[in-house]
């Protein structure tokens, strides 16, 4: 019986430690892509609440490192009211789910694009992260 419930607490402190965190997406990132799809596809490791969480899409025009993007992405969250200056449309995701789709505006110019969010996942922990493209045609 003690291994029974050694194995159950362990189990619930496991699922507990597994905050969603990006597992792949597409355009995959860093990648240099020579058309520009018209949505971003992100796959996340966990289940998160789209409807608690935030996805923008910014053009980027800086030096490309990790920390000046970082940066870029933190600053860009923090703005409001910007979805007219953004160069995504929304998701199309709602609900529970660990796959997002984010529709991209259309005729959108060379260069780089960051992909940022701030998600709720369902274990009730946030994750501020991003990743990006190129689009080089």
């Amino acid at each position: 019986m003690k291994k029974l419930l050694l194995s159950f607490a362990l189990a619930i402190f496991g699922v507990a430690l597994a905050h969603s965190e990006l597992a792949s997406s597409t355009p995959a990132n860093g990648a240099v892509v020579k058309v520009m799809p018209a949505t971003v596809k992100l796959n996340f490791s966990g289940g998160i609440e789209t409807d608690f969480s935030t996805f923008k899409i910014y053009q980027y025009t800086g030096e490309v490192t990790r920390g000046q993007l970082r940066y870029f992405a933190k600053q860009m969250m923090a703005v409001k009211n910007d979805a007219a200056k953004r160069s995504d449309a929304g998701t199309s995701t709602t609900g529970t789910s660990s796959n997002v789709t984010i529709k991209l505006r259309s005729a959108l110019k060379p260069g780089v694009y960051v992909v940022m969010w701030h998600l709720l996942s369902v274990d009730t922990h946030t994750v501020d992260d991003f990743a990006y493209f190129t689009y080089k045609p």
